[in-house]
């Protein structure tokens, strides 16, 4: 299985976000991000999106701001947006995690082995 190109990597980030409150521009998933995540795999995007959702709840108690617990009271209006920010940051500790050149590896397995059948 190839990694998802541009469009992929687009539905996967929308899918991904369809439940979530963001504020991303279309200019931002549809550009910055697709562009960003070239060669991340879905589970790489995956746990980029989960990482990238974290970022309101840091952003509220960053510098021990919130008593223990304090979050379970919160109402889900008053959790900020994800933000662009948010996955800026992602995008620093998340990274590809599957190697260019392992895919020649595959590649070749598939053109042995793979189905018949191509998309």
């Amino acid at each position: 299985v190839p990694l998802p190109d541009d469009a992929a990597r687009r539905s996967l980030l929308g899918t991904l976000l369809k439940d979530d409150r963001h504020s991303l521009s279309p200019a931002e998933l549809d550009g910055a991000l697709v562009d960003r995540t070239r060669g991340f795999s879905g589970a790489d995007i995956r746990d980029l999106c989960r990482d990238a959702a974290m970022g309101p709840m840091r952003d509220l108690f960053a510098g021990g701001g919130g008593a223990p617990g304090a979050f379970r009271a919160l109402r889900e209006d008053q959790i900020p947006p994800i933000s662009f920010a948010h996955f800026d940051n992602a995008l620093k500790i998340t990274r590809a995690t599957v190697a260019p050149d392992g895919l020649v590896g595959y590649e070749a397995w598939d053109a042995q082995f793979g189905s018949a059948v191509r998309g």
